[in-house]
């Protein structure tokens, strides 16, 4: 969720002319209501697991993939592409490699995912949320920059009371 996060920081209108997104329906939707935000259907590699997807299905859709995500990548002409990782956003990670289009890896678990461990080795910078993260990232640690999660304002803004009615918790158990 943190990707979302993110939004409210780089919509700054100073500097930024417009923002795109590729990704699937449900992501889209989500996204259509935030004003001076494009998005385009890159339809994703397979299964958001590589391993469950059919061997023959995957050994084609990822190549089909990376061409998608090159093709829009061409007509967004973006001055960067940022990842939050994952097996979908590989294809887009490698055609803006291909394109010579800085990419910005975020790695908000302690240990990365697979995705993210090949893809470091195309991005510019790798954002990590943990110290200990570093450790995954040996080859590249000379891109890694310690940020932290990115959190929306509202979560900040949050009430103790409206929380405990909305969830059901109580104060008589802890919460973590």
């Amino acid at each position: 969720m943190e990707a979302w996060a993110l939004l409210g920081g780089v919509s700054r209108p100073s500097k930024i002319k417009w923002q795109y997104t590729l990704g699937t329906p449900s992501c889209l939707a989500a996204l259509s209501n935030i004003s001076r935000w494009s998005s385009w259907l890159c339809t994703p590699p397979g299964d958001s697991n590589p391993i469950k997807c059919s061997g023959l299905l995957v050994i084609f859709k990822v190549p089909l993939g990376i061409v998608e995500a090159y093709k829009c990548l061409k007509t967004f002409k973006p001055d960067i592409v940022f990842s939050k990782g994952g097996y979908v956003s590989f294809p887009v990670v490698l055609a803006a490699a291909k394109l010579k289009i800085p990419v910005i890896l975020h790695e908000s678990d302690v240990v990365p995912g697979l995705a993210n461990k090949i893809m470091a080795k195309f991005s510019k910078k790798i954002c990590i949320s943990f110290a200990e993260t570093k450790k995954y990232f040996k080859k590249h640690s000379h891109k890694i920059v310690l940020t932290g999660n990115p959190v929306r304002k509202e979560i900040l803004k949050g009430n103790v009371q409206k929380g405990y009615k909305l969830t059901g918790f109580n104060k008589q158990k802890p919460v973590i």
